[in-house]
């Protein structure tokens, strides 16, 4: 009997062992014709179309007066569409010595970064040229100026301008606040640089604020890091962050709520990036990592040695972003979105955006900016020597706090590329940041 029901059992192993060999041989698909595993793909709001990342402040000035329309004043899309034919001039530009108009007035479009025009029409004549700024004047009316990147201007003529397309400005710059021009008497003891400086007709009415942060969700942010979380790692450190990594990426994640994103095998890049590919890029990586908020600007894009301080960068480009609210920008020693990327891919990306809360106290008139030079100069050695670029009210970020950021108002005032704050009432010297 025993014998007979190993005879059995021996049986049962044989077949079996056959049917798993047929089914390897015969029941698998090869590899190459497998379907692939699916990913849920993650994304956070819309993206951004490429022709609205780089978004210029637009001015109408005339002597001594001039209105502003910033990108997040209400009649911007509407004013922007207007003057954007400026970029698609009917004569290829020639180079000229710098304008230099007295009177009639003048239209600015100035752009935060070196932009090239054919982001909005392609076959421009000066998609060449990498701009600062397009102008026009009224005592030069059938033409359009450039300034390009290296501070050269260039002249095109001939231009087609539809009856009475000066004459609307007015119309689309009704609501806009008004600014004069700073003259170099107004900034000692420091230099004028070769800049135009607007300030405020009347000193802003600000409030303080409380501050709060931006609050994303964990496990949506992971899911758009790593394709397979199982394959992540979560290692929990002292300071009360945590780290998540699959053994070539990175994500530490800060109890404040700060994010540092890593991949070091992206660095550093084979090849320089052209200007719409960063942008792309940069649209892409926000989709997928938390999102472009309204309230969050392009401010500046360094790319290419020596931008850096190490040759084997020289091939990558860092985008640098800040928020604007309630009419001005947030500034705090740490940019809200900072992203590093070569052609490889996304090298490292650092985000904290803060925001206005709940307002402390009524509104107040800042001091006079003048009042802002005079503290700088008592705090600050060879004065003489630096020439001011900009002048501008801004929220200033106390984030040295342990227990509640606050928002400030303060007068900036920019030397190049280092800025000086000062308390916009008090007037207290809050120091310098790049």
């Amino acid at each position: 009997m025993r014998e007979r029901i190993k005879t059995v059992i021996l049986l049962l192993l044989v077949m079996l062992s056959l049917y798993l060999t047929v089914r390897l041989i015969f029941g698998q698909p090869y590899l190459e014709t497998a379907t692939r595993p699916e990913y849920e793909q993650v994304t956070f709001g819309s993206l951004k179309p490429l022709e609205e990342i780089i978004a210029p402040v637009i001015r109408l000035g005339e002597g001594n007066t001039w209105k502003q329309v910033f990108p997040w004043s209400v009649h911007y899309r509407k004013t922007w569409d207007w003057c954007r034919h400026l970029l698609n001039p009917s004569h290829a530009p020639e180079k000229s010595d710098v304008p230099d108009f007295q009177t009639g007035k003048t239209i600015e479009v100035v752009f935060p970064v070196n932009t090239d025009p054919s982001l909005w029409f392609a076959g421009s004549t000066i998609k060449d040229l990498s701009l600062k700024t397009a102008v026009y004047f009224t005592e030069d009316e059938d033409a359009v100026w450039y300034e390009d990147s290296l501070g050269e201007w260039w002249r095109s003529p001939n231009h087609y301008f539809r009856p009475g397309w000066a004459e609307e400005a007015e119309k689309y710059f009704a609501g806009a606040d008004t600014f004069y021009a700073v003259v170099a008497e107004d900034l000692a003891p420091f230099a004028a640089g070769d800049r135009k400086i607007l300030l405020p007709e009347k000193n802003p009415v600000m409030s303080s604020y409380t501050v709060e942060r931006e609050k994303l969700d964990e496990e949506k942010l992971l899911l758009s890091f790593f394709v397979n979380m199982a394959t992540v790692r979560r290692i929990e450190e002292r300071d009360g962050a945590v780290i998540y990594t699959d053994g070539q990426k990175g994500l530490r994640h800060y109890p404040d709520g700060e994010f540092y994103f890593a991949v070091p095998a992206n660095e550093p890049g084979t090849r320089y990036l052209k200007p719409a590919e960063i942008l792309r890029a940069a649209a892409e990586y926000l989709h997928l990592m938390g999102g472009w908020p309204a309230d969050l600007y392009l401010w500046k894009i360094n790319s290419g040695f020596p931008a850096f301080s190490r040759r084997e960068q020289r091939y990558n480009c860092e985008l640098v972003f800040y928020c604007v609210q309630q009419g001005c920008r947030l500034v705090s020693p740490s940019p809200p979105v900072k992203i590093l990327l070569s052609d490889k891919g996304i090298i490292n990306y650092n985000r904290q955006i803060l925001l206005l809360a709940e307002p402390l106290g009524q509104p107040l008139s800042l001091i006079d900016p003048k009042e802002a030079l005079a503290v700088i100069a008592e705090n600050t050695e060879r004065h003489a020597e630096l020439q001011v670029t900009d002048i501008a009210p801004v929220y200033f970020l106390d984030t040295g706090s342990e227990t509640m950021i606050l928002a400030r108002p303060a007068w900036q005032v920019s030397f190049g590329r280092m800025s000086a704050f000062i308390d916009g009432f008090s007037g207290k010297y809050l120091g310098w940041l790049e």
